[in-house]
């Protein structure tokens, strides 16, 4: 398995541009705010965002504040 949280950056031919991890702290409101930011600057050049391995927790954020990412796996 890989790492918790990981957040990839795809490209519209399916390519992975980048691809990191939300770190060893909990899931909070500014993590939140990062994938938020993130997700607006990757759309508005055509890229999308998924989480891989997303921990209940963040998942559980998600939820409460309505960001929706593409294709969480």
């Amino acid at each position: 398995m890989g790492a918790e949280n990981e957040i990839v950056v795809v490209a519209p031919d399916g390519a992975v541009v980048a691809r990191w991890t939300l770190g060893a702290r909990p899931p909070d409101l500014s993590a939140i705010d990062e994938l938020a930011r993130l997700r607006l600057c990757a759309r508005r050049t055509g890229h999308t965002v998924k989480l891989h391995n997303p921990s209940t927790e963040l998942c559980e954020l998600l939820e409460l504040t309505g960001l929706r990412l593409d294709d969480p796996g």
